[in-house]
């Protein structure tokens, strides 16, 4: 038997569930085009009210028409400027398979980790809503996706709510990187578990279940995976959201789950075989 158990609703049906962004769906296993205008057309169809949508032409190679296609208010623009349409055009490569040309770029030009090739179109309008760039070439049936997300964040700071007299004074902030950071500074051994998940059918929020794999049970670990991963909702914007659905008795006056903005105490239960929940856009950690 699980460690905890939770019981099923027998209501839940394919009727109730959240549905999708409608444009997404409209999108979904639709190739991209061959024609630079095309793409641009389409998105700029769609994105057309968006204050800071914006798109840029530039000659790829010097030769080949092209575009990169991102929002203002996420992205890093000295990074596009400097790191990825500027080595576009310098390079002088020339490539007679124009296939070939995005697998090229990322061999042998860009130097982005986080770089890859995407072909359907509702992948891209997902990417581009989720901070990201997309390079059309035009004739090429596959378009460059760089992850260059850039979000004004907060220092770490000692919890306003949990001050101490004695010990470490930093705190989780709203950026998921840098709260498993705080982590993975404290437990730095190959046993530390971090496992990446996606809660909100439409805000698609990057959820992360923390663990030391030699110390928790495996049954608690697949139970809190199974309960997260059955949440359906549009959106979740604190963790309190997930807390409400996965604990088994929501209308307790008694506390279920562990709520704490501060990384020792996160580790200190870590360390006793508990699970932690980490949330993209919440300082607030769950240990179940």
């Amino acid at each position: 038997m699980s460690p905890f158990f939770k019981k099923s609703n027998p209501n839940t049906d394919q009727t109730l569930r959240y549905l999708e962004s409608k444009i997404v769906n409209e999108h979904k296993n639709k190739p991209i085009s061959g024609s630079l205008e095309d793409n641009i057309q389409l998105l700029k169809n769609i994105f057309e009210k968006d204050l800071d949508y914006s798109f840029r032409r530039f000659e790829l190679f010097n030769q080949i028409p092209s575009a990169i296609i991102y929002f203002q208010s996420l992205v890093d623009k000295e990074k596009i400027n400097q790191d990825i349409i500027k080595l576009l055009q310098e390079h002088r490569m020339v490539e007679e398979n124009k296939d070939k040309i995005p697998q090229y770029i990322i061999e042998n030009v860009l130097y982005y980790n986080d770089t890859t090739t995407v072909k359907d179109m509702s992948k891209i309008i997902s990417a581009i809503m989720q901070g990201k760039a997309v390079v059309f070439i035009d004739g090429c049936l596959e378009a460059l996706e760089l992850d260059v997300l850039q979000l004004e964040k907060r220092s770490i700071d000692e919890p306003d709510t949990e001050r101490a007299v004695r010990g470490p004074r930093d705190g989780f902030i709203e950026q998921l990187s840098i709260n498993i950071s705080l982590l993975r500074y404290r437990l730095p051994i190959p046993e530390f578990r971090v496992e990446e998940t996606e809660v909100g059918v439409r805000t698609k929020t990057k959820v992360a279940v923390c663990y030391i794999e030699d110390i928790a049970n495996p049954a608690l670990v697949e139970e809190v995976k199974q309960r997260i991963d059955a949440i359906e909702i549009d959106g979740i914007l604190d963790s309190g959201y997930i807390e409400q659905m996965i604990e088994d008795n929501p209308k307790s006056p008694f506390p279920q789950v562990i709520n704490t903005e501060r990384p020792t105490k996160v580790v200190g239960n870590l360390l006793e075989g508990r699970v932690a929940i980490l949330m993209n856009g919440s300082p607030s950690a769950l240990v179940v």
